[in-house]
Order: C-alpha cells, then sequence, then structure tokens
C-alpha cells in the first residue's frame, strides 16, 4: 500500500511543485546512479494484444529492481475517453513510483480537451521530480487537438527555464518529452537552445516505435520502443534506461526473453561526435511577411488552438488558459476578456452584434461584442471540441459526443438536437440548399436535413482507418453535390440529395484543406504537395479548371480551411507558410513564410486577412492587391 500511495502522490506533487517548491517528489535522493523502467508508445486498446502485453509488462516492472517507471506517451490509440480510461486501469497496477507525460495520441483526438486525462492522472502538460542527483523535466508538444505539427508552446518554454534554472548544484537535468526534439516539433531549436544553455544532459522519448539513441542538437536522446512490435518480428517489450558513470545506457527487454539487451551507450551531455545517429534538422527558412506588408497585431501567451473572429474593428480569440479576448486591432490592446474555466478549442462565431464561443465542457456563451456582458448561455449535452458555424441567421455545431445541433444565436435555444453516433465531430459543418452535411470521427459522412434535423442519408467511404478521418477535414456543398475528402486522401463526390457516390479520384493525394467559390461554382482540393487544384463543381465527373503549383512549400498536412477573398485565394501550410493564388487562372501570387508554427485559421475583414497562428500571434495581411 505504500508504494501504491507514493506513485499516486508522486503523479499530484508534479502538477502543482514550483521550480523551488520543497514537496518537488525527490526518489533515492542518495544514489548516484538510477534504474529506469522506460514504458511508451504501449498503445492499449482493448481487442488488441497490448491489452493483454501491458499486464505482462508491468508484472515484469513491479518484480524488477528498477527504482521508477517513467511513461513516455501515447498510452492509446484513439485518445477517446473510455480508451484513456482503459489505459489508466493498466497503468494504476504499477507498484513503484510512476511518472507519466501526454503523447500525440493523447491530444489529437480527445473527446473533451484531455479533461478525462487530467481527472484520472492528475496533470496533464508537465512533470518534475527528482530522483538521485537528477532532475527530471517533462513536458509535451502536442500536437493540440489536431493533426499538425507538434510544436513546444511558448508557456512551457519560460516553465522549462524556470525549472532548469532550479537546478542544484552538481544536480543533473533530463529533459522528457514524448516526440524526439527534432524536425517533428517546429520549434525544436528553440529547447535544444535551453538544455544547451543550462547544461541539460539527455531527452528521453519515444514516438517513432524504435529503441534508438539520437542526436538532437549533439545531445543524446534515449528513444523507447513500442510495446508491441511483434508484427514487425521485433517480439513484444520496453526499454530500460541506466544513468551512471556520465552516461546514458539503454537496454531493451523483450517479453519473451529472460535478460534485456544492451542496444547503446552515450555520454551525457553536450558531445557532438560520439553519437552514430543524427537526426534531419528542419531547413532554416526565413519569415518573409513583411515583403507584402503583413504585420503582427498581437503576439497572445500562451498559445491559441482555435482561430480568430475579426469583426468592426475588434479581434476576439480565445487562448489556451480558457480566456476569451475581445482586443482592439488597431493597437492590439485589451477591450474585455472573460475567463470560460478550461482550455478554449473552438473559433468564436459572430451573430448580430454577438460574440458566441463554446468550452470543451460544453457550455455556449453569447458575449456583447462591445461590453463582454454575457447574452445568453446554453449548456450541450456533453464536451464540445469542434468549431461552431452561423449560417443564415442559425448557429450550427456539435452538440456533445454523438450529438449535432441547430441553435438560434439570438435567444440560445435549440431548433433541434440530432443524435448522429457515438464519437466526436471536430471539424465545420457545410450548410447550404435544404442540407446540413457533417463528418465524424466515426468515418463517415452524415446529411441532416436543416428543417427537422432528421438524417437524409450517411456515406462510408470503406476504410477504418481513424488516423486521417474525415473528422478533421471541410466538407463542402456546391450545385447539388456534396465534396468530401476520404480517409484514403481521395476526393468523393456524392448527390446531396441521395448521398449516392457520383465519383472519387485521389488527385495526388488530396489532403484536409477544402475552399469554395462565393458563388458555389468552383470547390478547392489541395494535395499532399500543398499544390491547389480548382473544380468545376457543375460536372458529374472530375473536371479540373487549373492547378496551382507551389513553389516554395513543399508539404502540407495543416487542417486550416481555404478562405477566398476578392478574387484571391488564401491557403496556409506546415510550417507557418501562407500562399494567395488568383482565383481566375491559379496563378501563385505569393508564397511567404509567417511562424514556425501552423496557422489556424484564416478570416477576412476590411481588406485584410487575418491569420491566427497556434503560437499565439495575430497576423494583419493587406488583401491581395490592397497595396498596389
Amino acid at each position: 500500500m505504500k508504494k501504491i500511495l507514493l506513485s499516486l502522490t508522486a503523479v499530484i506533487w508534479s502538477l502543482s511543485a514550483s521550480a523551488e517548491d520543497p514537496e518537488i517528489p525527490h526518489l533515492v535522493p542518495d544514489r548516484e546512479s538510477l534504474k529506469i523502467a522506460f514504458m511508451t508508445d504501449i498503445h492499449v486498446q482493448k481487442g488488441l494484444p497490448s491489452d493483454s502485453l501491458i499486464r505482462v509488462a508491468i508484472n515484469e516492472v513491479n518484480a524488477s529492481d528498477c527504482d521508477f517507471v517513467l511513461l513516455g506517451g501515447d498510452y492509446v490509440y484513439t485518445g477517446y475517453d473510455a480508451d484513456i480510461r482503459n489505459a489508466y486501469k493498466h497503468i494504476k497496477r504499477i507498484r513503484k513510483p510512476w511518472f507519466a507525460i501526454l503523447g500525440n495520441h493523447e491530444v489529437v483526438r480527445t473527446d473533451n480537451a484531455c479533461k478525462t486525462y487530467r481527472k484520472l492522472f492528475g496533470y496533464d502538460r508537465r512533470v518534475v521530480f527528482r530522483a538521485g542527483n537528477y532532475l527530471f523535466v517533462g513536458f509535451d508538444a502536442g500536437p493540440y487537438n489536431r493533426a499538425t505539427t507538434a510544436i513546444v508552446r511558448a508557456e512551457d518554454l519560460a516553465w522549462l527555464e524556470e525549472q532548469f534554472r532550479s537546478a542544484r548544484p552538481g544536480e543533473r537535468i533530463i529533459c522528457v518529452c514524448h516526440i524526439p526534439l527534432d524536425k517533428a516539433i517546429s520549434n525544436y531549436r528553440e529547447v535544444t537552445a535551453l538544455m544547451r544553455k543550462y547544461g541539460v544532459k539527455a531527452q528521453i522519448c519515444g514516438h517513432a516505435h524504435t529503441t534508438l539513441m539520437l542526436n538532437v542538437d549533439s545531445i543524446p536522446a534515449a528513444m523507447g520502443r513500442k510495446l508491441d512490435l511483434t508484427e514487425k518480428k521485433y517480439g513484444a517489450g520496453y526499454n530500460i534506461i541506466e544513468l551512471k558513470d556520465d552516461s546514458i545506457y539503454l537496454w531493451q527487454k523483450r517479453l519473451d526473453q529472460r535478460a534485456p539487451r544492451l542496444f547503446y551507450k552515450a555520454r551525457q551531455g553536450f558531445s557532438p561526435d560520439v553519437l552514430k545517429f543524427k537526426t534531419s534538422p528542419l531547413p532554416v527558412t526565413e519569415k518573409s511577411f513583411d515583403q507584402v506588408g503583413a504585420e503582427i497585431v498581437r503576439d497572445f501567451h500562451p498559445a491559441v488552438y482555435a482561430g480568430a473572429l475579426v469583426r468592426n474593428g475588434k479581434a476576439y480569440v480565445g487562448h489556451s488558459d480558457g480566456t476569451l479576448h475581445a482586443i482592439d486591432v488597431s493597437d492590439g490592446h485589451d477591450c474585455w476578456s472573460y475567463d470560460m474555466g478550461d482550455i478554449l478549442c473552438a473559433t468564436p462565431v459572430w451573430f448580430e452584434g454577438r460574440v458566441i464561443t463554446v468550452s470543451p465542457t460544453g457550455v455556449f456563451t453569447a458575449f456583447d461584442a462591445e461590453t463582454g456582458r454575457i447574452m445568453w448561455q446554453l449548456e450541450a449535452k456533453g464536451p464540445v471540441v469542434g468549431d461552431p458555424l452561423v449560417k443564415d441567421g442559425m448557429l450550427y455545431c456539435g452538440f456533445g459526443v454523438g450529438y449535432f445541433a441547430k441553435i438560434d444565436p439570438e435567444k440560445g435555444r435549440p431548433v433541434w438536437i440530432t443524435r448522429y453516433g457515438n464519437l466526436q465531430m471536430q471539424c465545420l459543418p457545410a450548410v447550404s440548399e435544404g442540407h446540413v452535411v457533417i463528418t465524424t470521427w466515426e468515418n463517415d459522412v452524415r446529411c441532416l436535413d436543416d428543417l427537422t434535423g432528421r438524417e437524409q442519408w450517411r456515406w462510408y467511404s470503406g476504410s477504418d482507418r481513424f488516423d486521417f478521418t474525415p473528422g478533421l477535414i471541410f466538407p463542402r456543398i456546391a450545385r447539388g453535390k456534396v465534396f468530401v475528402q476520404t480517409i484514403n486522401k481521395e476526393m468523393a463526390v456524392l448527390d446531396a440529395a441521395t448521398g449516392k457516390l457520383i465519383w472519387r479520384d485521389d488527385m495526388g493525394s488530396c489532403r484536409k484543406p477544402t475552399g469554395i467559390s462565393s458563388d458555389a461554382s468552383t470547390v478547392y482540393t489541395e494535395t499532399r504537395n500543398a499544390d491547389i487544384m480548382a473544380l468545376n463543381a457543375s460536372r458529374d465527373y472530375c473536371a479540373v479548371k487549373w492547378t496551382a503549383k507551389t513553389d516554395r512549400i513543399n508539404l502540407d498536412r495543416n487542417a486550416c480551411e481555404i478562405i477566398t477573398y476578392n478574387g484571391v485565394l488564401y491557403m496556409a501550410a506546415t510550417g507557418g507558410w501562407i500562399a494567395a493564388i488568383s482565383e481566375k487562372d491559379g496563378r501563385v501570387l505569393w508564397e511567404h513564410r509567417f511562424s514556425d508554427t501552423e496557422c489556424n485559421n484564416l478570416t477576412a475583414d476590411g481588406g485584410y486577412i487575418w491569420a491566427m497562428f497556434l503560437d499565439g500571434k495575430l497576423f494583419r495581411i493587406p488583401a491581395a492587391g490592397q497595396t498596389d
């Protein structure tokens, strides 16, 4: 019982302890060397071998001579509440002190912005503890509710430096992050610069499912394996990490073998020449947004997970700390703000002088746009993580896991609520021609009647893959057709009245972003290499009007809606890029890099394009032709 209490209190202390807090847990304080059981990428899910293999692994660890257990993230496949609870059921069987950090699978598809994870584990983003003469500092890099490039948030960078400064004389610092500090994290150089500044000895990571010792800017990174690699003939297992004699030893323990095997050894600390494996750094590309007259209106802190609403000289932005801000775009100062109480994942919308937003707790709130006074509130049937849409004087949005609603935005009352299934929806619906089309994490497309909310038809693409689900794409309704991308990265076109498939084509591997012209004659889709195709919406076959070939943007997986304004199409791509393209002929007007992070949304107002980035920067960009 004593060991159980120690493991749980260690987790809770890691949430609240500050850099100088004497209650930061300190395990085996007199030990010069440490042995750590490192379990990462266990991907536990009922019905899979991992659900039984994890029991064997935990039994081994409980009986081992390891000092504590470090859990490196990706405990589940999907991030759904039921799977998080199932994983925690296994993890709480660990009888040694244990510490856990978030992986990308816990945050990309969470039903409620990690609320269930926080409730069970006692914390979510950060962990700090001492063991022997080591200070362990754990953090995460997302991606946050979106399948985009990872980033270490600005507030986490500040927290990291605070922890690094707190290291006692002679104490060695070890960083723990699920994703290795290489090109998989867009701002990894900021983290490794801090690590080198404060003499961090190593990183411990997972993510790539392989036992490996990496070189992250000349600092060793011990990467752990996936629990179940039987399909690759590597067996099931976990890792053991030893810290001793100024070195880091990375062992692999297979469940079908008695003794662990030493895979790699590296000297701790900055050591540019001794590591065999080196990561591929991101190319250094200078930001060039000033060439189109763009400027930063406000650099918010902390991070921003959703988009900005801009209307009548004000921008409305929700933070990762739960605060909704209304700012004056002329100088960026706050006009009013309101604490919503939890991470904000949804972009605010406008209705007749009101700003409406929804929190992951499922509470819709309408504010007076000028004063911030609450006009009404409405509680959904459960958590909401997707964006609402205002169309033709009505508000459309997910209304809890498995529910969707049409809401009167003036009164704050549902017109209808429909039950569509058992999983969350995240992306914008499409509303037109009497149809409401929604895409969900259940890998299907549903069409609802706009008047009644009744399901008119449902279309299944034929694949059960969950990583490229329709829950993260933008359906379009045009000329009696529904344009939607599939899990297999195709464009599928359906009859809006019946749901019957008209045509489907991969067109160079279509990705999530889509757009539509103002007259609904053209639908725009993007390929994996960030080319844009304009499709004739009137045709019953794949009729490409033109293809815009981006030159400086080589890859995109950013789920940011393509918008059009005054005859120009704007798209935001991975790596902080934005491109402007002529709607008439597909001529690329410009491509510029704005940020190290992804753009959450683009919107047009007052002759400007407004771009909200994950790192909290809001840009004002003169619309193409406005500077001429």
